[in-house]
């Protein structure tokens, strides 16, 4: 009985003069015995992610993002509710090279689902032009449309940051801090167009894709978007997060 009213007075009242009883707690689990959860917004999205330490300067880490952003735009009567839908699943090699917080992080995106659609249409009756002539859209086959922009499935990345998910010392928050980029390659584009164009008096009126100045229009429009994106090889990456180490 008296050994344990002075292990409670000790933990209660007196912490000022048992500081060895207090740090046992802290430093009877060997620091690769810990893991480590922590929220994460970033370019790639929001996002959770887990760790678990390889060595004394080394985390294995993975994250999981997931981000949905939409609104419809406006340009030469084409209405287009786009869409960026953002979700991936990366792993990353976390090396301390100081001891400290910093750290380079090579890694992968083991799944890339990141991409852009967006949905085209003209409404009845409404006039809208391409690149060579104007139309107007016709009443019982409207001009309607996809655009689609995609990625590689698995894309190397590279990061360097400040902050541990499982700080080697007795304590168990951090924030961690983010920024580098993923090599994700030449985009993908699918792009179409159906429907029927008219006139603008309406006199006469084609499907978009039997019109030679048409369909002459949406291979330009094809190629300049392309043209637009081949410079898109990299995807920049910056990430905040909170993190807990247990």
């Amino acid at each position: 009985m008296l050994p344990s009213l002075l292990l409670l007075l000790c933990f209660f009242l007196l912490p000022q003069i048992c500081p060895a009883q207090q740090s046992v707690s802290e430093t009877a689990r060997p620091w690769h015995s810990h893991i480590g959860i922590g929220v994460t917004m970033s370019t790639l999205g929001a996002g959770i992610e887990l760790a678990k330490p390889l060595t004394e300067r080394s985390n294995l880490r993975t994250s999981f993002n997931m981000f949905i952003y939409s609104r419809p735009f406006d340009t030469s009567g084409i209405t287009y509710n786009g869409e960026l839908s953002l979700r991936s699943a990366e792993l990353a090699y976390d090396w301390f090279p100081f001891r400290n917080g910093f750290h380079l992080s090579p890694g992968l995106l083991v799944y890339d689902g990141n991409k852009i659609t967006a949905k085209l249409f003209v409404p009845a009756g409404q006039a809208f032009s391409m690149d060579h002539k104007d139309y107007r859209s016709d009443s019982q086959d409207p001009i309607a449309g996809n655009a689609t922009i995609t990625f590689r499935k698995v894309a190397p990345a590279f990061l360097i940051g400040w902050g541990n998910l499982i700080p080697r010392k007795p304590r168990h928050f951090s924030i961690p801090f983010e920024f580098g980029v993923v090599f994700h390659g030449q985009p993908t584009l699918a792009f179409n167009m159906t429907g029927k164009g008219c006139d603008l008096q309406v006199y006469s009126c084609v499907s978009i894709n039997n019109d030679p100045t048409a369909i002459q229009d949406i291979a330009d429009e094809r190629a300049k978007i392309k043209e637009e994106l081949s410079d898109f090889k990299f995807y920049p990456v910056i990430s905040i997060g909170f993190g807990y180490s247990f």
